[in-house]
């Protein structure tokens, strides 16, 4: 009797323990599963994180082009010929030919064409070849107003813009065929 009393109480006792080790379980379980999805939104944050600072480092570099652009001539050097089949160039005569030719940029320059300069205010740009004239979409560069240009004996036309306000302007070089 007393064993059979002592042999029940141990079957309750057991049962308590059970339902505690599956309550354990489940809270286990409950951490766990708190634990995996606070682990993936960490991940997610820092994934985001280094999205951002590529972005950041990227636009940060966009920037520091842009105000090189700003202050930087864009220019394409090319023959007249080539300049007039390719679109870029539009040349005419007022009066007739009493007048010098004048020229004229007609089409926006790709700053991505790897034959595209991009030349900083007070820089030097040279080239071999003799220059026919520098022309934006307003017409004609003024000597001595928006560029120098010298002459070396080896051959090399060197150009320095000095016009602030030709900063970020397309200017085409067209040289002396």
């Amino acid at each position: 009797q007393q064993l059979t009393e002592q042999i029940e109480r141990m079957k309750v006792e057991k049962q308590a323990d059970k339902r505690a080790i599956a309550h354990l379980r489940s809270e286990a379980d409950s951490l766990n599963s708190a634990l995996l999805d606070a682990h993936t939104s960490i991940r997610r944050q820092s994934d985001h994180i280094r999205k951002i600072e590529l972005d950041l480092a990227q636009a940060q570099d966009d920037v520091a082009e842009l105000r090189k652009a700003r202050s930087s001539v864009v220019v394409y050097m090319a023959s007249e010929g080539y300049l007039k089949e390719n679109g870029f160039l539009d040349t005419s005569r007022p009066f007739g030919r009493v007048f010098r030719k004048s020229y004229k940029l007609v089409r926006k320059l790709d700053p991505n064409d790897p034959a595209v300069r991009q030349v900083p205010i007070g820089d030097e740009l040279a080239f071999e070849g003799k220059l026919e004239a520098l022309a934006d979409r307003y017409g004609q560069l003024k000597k001595g107003d928006d560029y120098k240009k010298i002459i070396h004996e080896d051959g090399l036309t060197r150009v320095i813009f000095t016009s602030e306000t030709l900063g970020g302007v397309d200017v085409l070089a067209i040289i002396k065929e």
